[in-house]
């Protein structure tokens, strides 16, 4: 001490006079500017990451006794503490990791073929009825009809039942027709029926019958009631020839039931009966040209459509000499 000059001595003295209003000055400055400081450091947190505590929570176990609370807090104007959560910390990409295996998908199930239904084996077919020879043979008679038989639509309508056959025209047209199969041989014969003639002007019956354009007719007409008039005819090659022609008078009714009717043919000459009323080509000398074989069969007609009917009972064809 006695070594430390006068000088010196008043230095210290005044460096720690300095200091001491310094540091007083500081805590006067913050006492008086605390809340304006605190203020201003609370606007500098992000408002974002501010959490608002309770004054009274300042005074909570976890601040007294010490324990540390996780962020940055800065106390408030009115007591309350601002805890800044930390940020989190930055997660690093491992590239060295493998790629995700993507999870599998499954397949779907497959779907059971169903066991085939059985298939019932097909029921043997019926035997059929036999059939009429196709070439039919003189003398030849029938009381009962089946298609077996051979009987073929020429035109208009043809129905056929156990008893009888039917034929007739439509509502399309005036007339109707019907042949028998396997009668093409046949050269000289007498062909009769026992008919219901229904209605219609004119019924016929047919011999030596080879195609539309060459047949020989027996044709009844009833165009006058009362009235029946009979021709024989010959149509060949697509033109008509009258070989004889007759009436008969006085008959009482309009078409009739159970009427017989025939038609003979005998080489180059024919004849056509009704109820047993006769006229004959032979007689008026009108020729039969050939061909001398065909088929035999039925014709209706009327100049009305739908307006010809005629039901054939039975038919008897024999030979002629």
């Amino acid at each position: 001490m006695n070594n430390i000059t006068k000088k010196e001595l008043w230095i210290f003295i005044s460096a720690i006079i300095i200091i001491a209003a310094t540091f007083g000055g500081g805590i006067m400055y913050l006492n008086n500017h605390q809340e304006s400081l605190l203020a201003s450091a609370a606007d500098i947190v992000p408002r974002k990451a501010i959490v608002s505590v309770p004054a009274d929570a300042i005074t909570s176990p976890a601040i007294a006794t010490g324990t540390a609370v996780t962020g940055t807090a800065t106390t408030t104007r009115k007591g309350s503490v601002a805890i800044k959560p930390p940020a989190p910390a930055p997660v690093k990409k491992d590239t060295n990791l493998p790629a995700p295996t993507p999870a599998p998908v499954p397949s779907p199930a497959p779907t059971p073929t169903p066991a085939p239904a059985p298939v019932p084996a097909p029921a043997p077919a019926p035997t059929p009825a036999p059939v009429q020879p196709t070439v039919k043979t003189l003398p030849y008679m029938l009381t009962s009809f089946s298609k077996d038989q051979g009987w073929e639509t020429w035109w208009g309508n043809f129905q056929i039942a156990t008893d009888s056959i039917t034929f007739g025209s439509n509502k399309d047209n005036g007339g109707g027709g019907v042949l028998l199969h396997g009668t093409n041989d046949w050269t000289n014969y007498t062909f009769s029926a026992t008919l219901d003639w229904v209605k219609g002007q004119q019924f016929g019956l047919l011999a030596r019958y080879t195609d539309p354009d060459d047949y020989v007719l027996c044709n009844f007409n009833e165009e006058n009631l009362g009235s029946i008039h009979i021709t024989v005819e010959q149509r060949l090659h697509g033109g008509t020839a009258i070989l004889a022609s007759g009436d008969i008078f006085d008959y009482d009714q309009l078409g009739g039931s159970n009427v017989t009717a025939s038609i003979k043919v005998q080489d180059t000459y024919a004849v056509c009966a009704f109820n047993n009323h006769t006229i004959s080509s032979f007689e008026t000398g009108g020729t039969i040209n050939p061909p001398f074989t065909g088929r035999i069969g039925f014709t209706a007609w009327d100049p009305n459509p739908d307006n010809s009917l005629i039901v054939v009972k039975s038919i008897d064809v024999e030979k002629s000499y």
